[in-house]
């Protein structure tokens, strides 16, 4: 506990002091820590409490499963260091003003079920090695500036119940690789995917599916509903 508190102190000087109280690290009005175990495993915070950076020392939390920062005004990219961060089972920093690359790193998280980086500034592509995070459930990617294919690697998660690229600048066509999806909502309406519609379109068995705003061509298969059955 002493260990992760003074990770803490160093990485939020602002709101941690590095002391222990009720059985967690102590903190300050912005940032809260959950502890378990003796160790830190959750992190949230308040909106707009934060308005600066992830610093790299976050990675010293080796036992962190949980990071909320919904709309607390995070700045600046997301460290490499975070994929170190192995037991995150949910990494949510959506509705903040985070730029640059996703890092490549991200897929050592394999132990991650909830991805939620949307809305923010985010550029260039999707990291192909995405694709390693078979226990992924809901990613959320929407309202950046991403661009690119989309990883055809995404369609080896089997169990993704929830895919959300929509507004971005993400090009080219829909990866065959989808038909592997099985009760899923995709959204990737408002981008510049172009080409015909999937070939296998007519074997995807989703929930929902979004794709306005693009420039594909084709025709939507005659078993329209057949694709629904989960719908």
């Amino acid at each position: 506990m002493d260990a992760d508190c003074a990770v803490l102190a160093t990485a939020f000087p602002s709101f941690f002091t590095g002391s222990i109280g009720q059985g967690c690290c102590v903190s300050r009005q912005g940032i809260s820590a959950t502890c378990s175990g003796g160790r830190v495993t959750g992190l949230s915070c308040s909106s707009y409490a934060i308005n600066g950076a992830i610093p790299a020392s976050i990675s010293g939390l080796s036992a962190l499963q949980t990071i909320n920062f919904l709309s607390c005004g995070v700045t600046g990219s997301i460290p490499d260091s975070i994929g170190q961060l192995t037991a995150l089972t949910s990494l949510s920093i959506s509705g903040n003003a985070l730029s640059g690359y996703i890092p490549s790193s991200i897929s050592s998280l394999t132990s991650l079920r909830d991805l939620n980086l949307s809305q923010n500034s985010l550029i260039g592509e999707i990291p192909d090695g995405i694709g390693n995070l078979k226990t992924l459930s809901n990613l959320g990617l929407d309202g950046n500036q991403l661009s690119g294919s989309i990883p055809s690697s995404l369609g080896s998660i089997t169990g993704l119940a929830n895919l959300n690229l929509k507004n971005n600048q993400l090009s080219g066509s829909i990866p065959e690789s989808f038909v592997g999806f099985t009760r899923i909502n995709i959204d990737l309406s408002s981008n510049q995917l172009s080409g015909p519609l999937p070939t296998s379109l007519s074997q995807w068995k989703l929930s929902g599916l979004s794709f306005n705003g693009n420039c594909l061509t084709g025709s939507l298969p005659s078993n329209i509903a057949a694709i629904y059955p989960y719908a």
